[in-house]
């Protein structure tokens, strides 16, 4: 069954993506490693147990690999003006030596995946795809660990990890946009797993890493503190935070870069977000066409979402005895979405965590289910203008919709904080409650 399913994936790629017999192969062998990881994975969780499960599980993957490579030959201006010349830049200065300038203003641990690809003769659009595609699969996977912090029901479990993948904006930031959300969003998923499961120093690790590969990671910072009022984390677990972040960014310290400029990228990259005050994105700042002093309304955006978290943090403090583990999950998701709709300069894919952390709510508790297309129709409102570089309806609808959404959450919210559900975090056999 595996082989034929290889055969056929081979035939599909030969016909549709015209791939040369090396491509070809090459994407073969990454849908072999793909689908075996991912089945391993399931397994982990109580899926792929029986052959009726494994080869449902085989056939699904199957049609979204097929699905994905199906847009793997479209190229954006990201890549056309930046990711192709980033990895010509790699080629022609002996990769990974590279890494000891600044290239882009993209951070090191996702230079470093480029700079790797450099030594490669494959096409340079696939591979930075396939790396795209291969941590979509750790995304569902992450978020289907978050669920099972609520609940073993497999049906939940599968359509989790199955709705991960196809969730819109997940499945065309990689595949078709060739951007790499999906790394720092995994890591960010990571960091509330482990946060869910009193794992302190695997928490701060991931919120690390989540920061070290993109900046939007920052969104998930605040949620630490959530930790740190429901003592999940202590204040000595934070040491872990600028280790890991070292570690993750010392590739370019051994190729030959300060460590100062290596550690301080993002303060001297600070200008590179730009000075509009929205980028295509359903932020607070869609509804506002021209603003005569932007560097006032920038601060009084941040001062709103600075004022979001301190109501989510004293809100969350007044009950943190009897918050439950969803309350903390949903402030979790108030934080993510909250912030970038009120920040200045906020692209179209700065929504990506919201995006799919809003799907364990709503498979927890399917009154949240709503929430689900009003994120995703906001997000991709912005996708639909940066992909067609036309607005198919204003930004600021996809605001009003995030306005809709986060209301309600913050009614679950409140709700969950005063009678707390039954939703309690699944144990293990034999697990005490004080482990």
């Amino acid at each position: 069954m595996f082989i034929a399913a290889c055969l056929l994936i081979y035939v599909y790629i030969a016909i549709f993506l015209m791939a040369t017999v090396l491509e070809s192969a090459v994407l073969v062998l990454f849908f072999a490693l793909f689908t075996a990881g991912a089945f391993f994975a399931l397994r982990s969780v109580g899926l792929c147990r029986t052959v009726e499960g494994a080869v449902s599980v085989l056939f699904i993957l199957c049609l979204l690999l097929a699905l994905r490579m199906s847009f793997f030959n479209y190229e954006t201006l990201d890549y056309k003006n930046f990711l192709s010349h980033w990895m010509d830049y790699y080629r022609t200065n002996n990769g990974f030596s590279a890494l000891a300038h600044d290239v882009g203003n993209y951070n090191v641990p996702y230079l470093v995946f480029l700079s790797v690809f450099s030594y490669i003769g494959f096409s340079d659009l696939y591979m930075i795809k396939l790396l795209s595609v291969f941590f979509d699969t750790v995304l569902a996977f992450s978020l289907t660990l978050v669920v099972s912090h609520f609940t073993r029901s497999k049906k939940t479990l599968a359509l989790c990890f199955l709705l991960s993948m196809v969730m819109p904006t997940v499945l065309l930031n990689g595949s078709l946009w060739g951007q790499c959300d999906s790394i720092y969003a995994s890591f960010a998923v990571l960091c509330v797993f482990f946060g869910l499961k009193e794992k302190p120093v695997s928490c701060v690790a991931m919120a690390a890493l989540s920061i070290a590969f993109k900046l939007q990671g920052i969104f998930i910072l605040p949620v630490l503190i959530l930790l740190l009022i429901k003592r999940r984390i202590r204040l000595i677990h934070l040491v872990a935070f600028p280790f890991v972040y070292y570690l993750a960014v010392s590739p370019a310290v051994i190729a030959g870069r300060p460590v100062w400029d290596t550690i301080t990228f993002y303060v001297k990259n600070a200008d590179s977000v730009g000075s509009g005050l929205n980028y295509n994105s359903p932020s607070v700042f869609s509804l506002f066409y021209s603003v005569s002093d932007t560097s006032r309304a920038a601060a009084a955006g941040i001062a709103a979402a600075f004022l979001l978290c301190l109501i989510v943090f004293v809100v969350f403090f007044v009950f943190r005895k009897k918050a439950s583990d969803f309350a903390l999950l949903t402030a979790s998701m108030i934080i993510v979405l909250g912030i970038p709709m009120f920040l200045p300069h906020m692209h179209e894919r700065y929504f990506f965590i919201a995006d799919i952390l809003v799907l364990a709510i709503a498979l927890i508790k399917p009154i949240a289910v709503p929430a689900v297309p009003l994120i995703s129709f906001a997000s991709l409102l912005g996708y639909h203008a940066y992909l067609k570089e036309r607005y198919l309806l204003s930004m600021s609808i996809g605001f009003y919709a995030l306005v809709i959404t986060l209301v309600c959450l913050g009614a679950i919210f409140v709700s969950e904080l005063k009678y707390p559900s039954r939703l309690a975090p699944y144990r293990h056999r034999g697990q005490t409650e004080n482990e």
